[in-house]
């Protein structure tokens, strides 16, 4: 059974990667992580034509998340108050760049727990981190 789909790679772009559960997708980024260069991955309730966007970006031991839609209007990225660096990072999402502040990276472990709030509640912007909106 289906209940999410993620979307990051030219190979999947047609039917996405179906996720059953959180562990899935947690099982997603674990492997994401790996990866040499970092990954950005949506994740869509396909039966929800009101899913938000949400994506998690994943650079090895960090993460970034974004959200827009639902009652949070506006685009919405994780954020680490302890952080005041301006800059980007590009993470790659169907061969795409897609830039994400520095200030919204986090370790992966918040990342992942952010992630699997959001699987559960399906689609409610996690309140487990700290979040900012893009001006």
């Amino acid at each position: 059974m289906t209940f999410a789909t993620a979307y990051y790679s030219r190979v999947h772009e047609s039917v996405g990667i179906p996720l059953a559960s959180a562990e899935e997708l947690d099982a997603l980024l674990v492997d994401l992580s790996t990866q040499p260069y970092p990954i950005a991955v949506q994740v869509y309730f396909e039966d929800d034509p009101t899913t938000p966007e949400f994506a998690i970006g994943v650079d090895r031991d960090h993460g970034v998340l974004y959200h827009s839609g639902r009652s949070h209007h506006g685009i919405w990225y994780s954020h680490d108050p302890t952080t005041s660096t301006a800059g980007v990072t590009e993470y790659e999402n169907m061969d795409t760049p897609v830039e994400m502040p520095d200030s919204a990276r986090l370790p992966l472990t918040q990342i992942r727990a952010a992630a699997a709030e959001f699987f559960h509640s399906r689609g409610d912007r996690p309140t487990s981190i700290a979040w900012r909106e893009q001006t």
